[in-house]
């Protein structure tokens, strides 16, 4: 919501998880991320910021037609939350997905952006 440059520093976990089938030759791949930052505006001027934030990342893969071809489904979150040292408020947004079929071909893209200032 500032066009000026800011320092920003973050602290948050991270959790990361995948699952191998050998059965199957299927990979599931899991990543949540949540935090905290602090943004301080380079110039010290306007106001500084502090936020939440929280980072998804999901995704299933595997291979098919004798590992020509990976099926894929892939959903990714990103929000952010932050509070501005003059009472202004800020939210970020970020949804994106897709879907490979059997066939390569995508069947499913979406991604939505926002950002809000108050």
């Amino acid at each position: 919501c500032q066009d000026e440059l800011y320092a920003v520093t973050a602290n948050g976990h991270a959790l990361v998880h995948f699952t191998f089938f050998e059965e199957t030759g299927a990979l599931h791949f899991h990543e949540v991320m949540h935090g905290k930052s602090v943004s301080v505006p380079l110039d010290g001027t306007g106001p500084s910021y502090t936020a939440n934030f929280s980072n998804s990342d999901s995704e299933n893969i595997r291979a098919v037609k004798h590992g020509d071809v990976l099926v894929e489904t892939d959903t990714d979150f990103f929000r952010v939350v932050a509070h501005g040292s003059d009472g202004s408020r800020a939210l970020v947004t970020f949804h994106a997905h897709f879907t490979v079929n059997a066939n390569g071909e995508t069947t499913v893209q979406l991604e939505t952006d926002r950002l809000v200032c108050t």
